[in-house]
């Protein structure tokens, strides 16, 4: 009782200010960017694509939960060792974002769905919900190449979050995977 007491009676806190959160761009890029992606952790180092770069184009926007607007990307299938000029990626074939044993499968061993819609797994949806997880330092724009206007639904295409860290681990993984096969 004497502890409430003397709370009670001692003299009125200052009022606290409460921060509204601060919004940021969760679609950081225009329709037909193009960003070079710098490997930067262990995991590359040991993959030996420490310090290289791969390239990210937005293709599009899709609207996922709370209205939010995420871009639609496409990563291509090549590293550089310097970063490339628009012309140089001419040509250069999509990087599947799924695992590539399904082109070694038959069609008992996986859902029918799976291999055909192979085509939807080019593409993916770039995901991340705080400012903090995108790792803007890897990043770098090299041009705006211009694209078909598609509406894109955020259900047909993989999920892929980003992070600081966890991007090389399954950016790189998805590479080596389909560096030697055909699609």
């Amino acid at each position: 009782l004497e502890k409430l007491k003397a709370t009670l009676e001692s003299p009125i806190p200052r009022e606290k200010v409460i921060r509204q959160p601060v919004e940021f761009a969760r679609n950081p890029w225009n329709v037909g960017d193009v960003y070079a992606y710098q490997f930067h952790t262990e995991i590359a180092k040991a993959r030996d694509l420490f310090g290289k770069y791969i390239l990210f184009q937005k293709v599009g926007n899709a609207e996922w939960c709370e209205g939010w607007i995420f871009s639609i990307i496409q990563v291509f299938d090549k590293v550089y060792t310097e970063i490339p000029t628009l012309n140089e990626i001419d040509g250069i074939r999509i990087l599947p974002l799924v695992d590539s044993n399904i082109k070694n499968l038959s069609k008992n061993e996986v859902e029918e769905d799976y291999i055909r819609y192979f085509n939807s797994y080019l593409k993916a949806l770039m995901i991340y919900f705080k400012k903090i997880h995108f790792p803007a330092k890897q990043f770098t724009f090299i041009g705006n190449s211009p694209v078909p206007n598609i509406e894109y639904h955020h259900t047909q295409y993989s999920e892929l979050n980003w992070s600081k860290e966890g991007m090389d681990d399954w950016l790189s993984d998805f590479y080596l995977q389909w560096r030697n096969v055909e699609y």
